[in-house]
């Protein structure tokens, strides 16, 4: 009997280890952490205030897919699993997204909160073209952009803009390359109902010493999405009112100089992640407002145009008792 206890046991063991280092061709793409930006955001040698509530940064889980994870996603109703070449898109750009979040989430919260920021933003570094795009052969890693369409270019904010409002196939675009200033025309293409041209960008920032010493610690998250959620943090930490108004209010969206929300990808997967971590509020860049009430679970989703309108939003929150 002991034996066969034994025998069944090391079967088992044998198993999951085979589930967990077997890998597929596929990726996990699921609902992600709903985190307290709270915990990582350190304002120094400032008044700052207390709150009753919590901001949340959600994200969505890209991770390769061994075969626990496939029976993950047959048993999560909100989980995927996407081919990998698909999932490449995303590319490893990440960390240096985060960054440049993490600069312009400071500068927008400190001039919200009243504070003289100057930096000088001047475009759109490419971090990497993917490799079915149309820009291949036309725009490097590397290169920034200074216009597009027509308008000046300062931010990836104002790129994507540019981008979703010009109506040509052939999208004009000058850019900086090693010293040397050039024009080309890409074409575009459309996908999940937005305007392509198939590279990965930050913005490209000449930043001056910021007037607050603001430390941000986001772990191991990486991307651009978090951008809104730790201006939210920062402003309210900066000012007397609270602006959570006692409750758990979660969110994404990027962040431009001046406090404009773009739009991110994944957010279904972000209200979810929302929703299980108790979150009774979801802030949502315009242009994901449908796909976030799509999803139908009980939060209230709410419009995040700019960082101006949001705070307006919260401000008119009724305190929870």
């Amino acid at each position: 009997m002991l034996t066969r206890v034994v025998h069944g046991v090391l079967l088992a063991t044998l198993l999951g280890l085979i589930a967990h280092f077997v890998e597929t061709p596929y990726v996990l793409r699921a609902p992600g952490r709903a985190s307290e930006v709270h915990s990582m955001i350190s304002i120094h040698e400032v008044k700052t205030y207390p709150s009753r509530g919590r901001f949340l940064l959600t994200t969505v889980i890209y991770d390769r897919a061994n075969l626990l994870y496939c029976l993950y996603a047959a048993i999560d109703p909100f989980a995927e699993l996407v081919p990998t070449g698909e999932a490449n898109e995303r590319a490893d750009a990440g960390d240096q997204q985060m960054e440049a979040s993490e600069f312009l989430a400071k500068w927008a919260a400190l001039e919200m909160a009243g504070y003289s920021v100057s930096p000088r933003p001047s475009g759109a570094r490419i971090l990497s073209v993917l490799p079915e795009s149309p820009a291949v052969g036309k725009l490097e890693a590397g290169d920034i952009i200074t216009s597009a369409g027509g308008r000046q270019v300062r931010t990836a904010e104002e790129l994507v803009q540019a981008l979703q409002s010009d109506r040509s196939h052939n999208f004009p675009v000058g850019f900086v390359r090693d010293g040397e200033h050039a024009e080309t025309e890409v074409p575009t293409y459309q996908k999940g109902g937005r305007r392509l041209i198939g590279v990965q960008i930050k913005t490209e920032l000449d930043a001056p010493q910021l007037p607050v010493d603001i430390d941000i610690q986001p772990g191991n998250i990486s991307g651009a999405s978090a951008g809104l959620m730790f201006s939210l943090e920062i402003y309210n930490q900066l000012t007397e009112d609270d602006l959570t108004r006692g409750y758990r209010i979660a969110g994404t969206g990027t962040i431009g100089p001046r406090g404009q929300v773009g739009p991110v990808s994944g957010v279904d997967l972000k209200v979810v992640a929302a929703y299980r971590a108790g979150a009774t509020h979801f802030l949502c860049p315009t242009e994901n407002l449908a796909e976030a009430r799509a999803v139908g679970l009980p939060l209230e989703i709410m419009e995040a145009e700019s960082l101006p309108r949001v705070v307006k939003t919260l401000d008119a929150l009724a305190p929870k008792s």
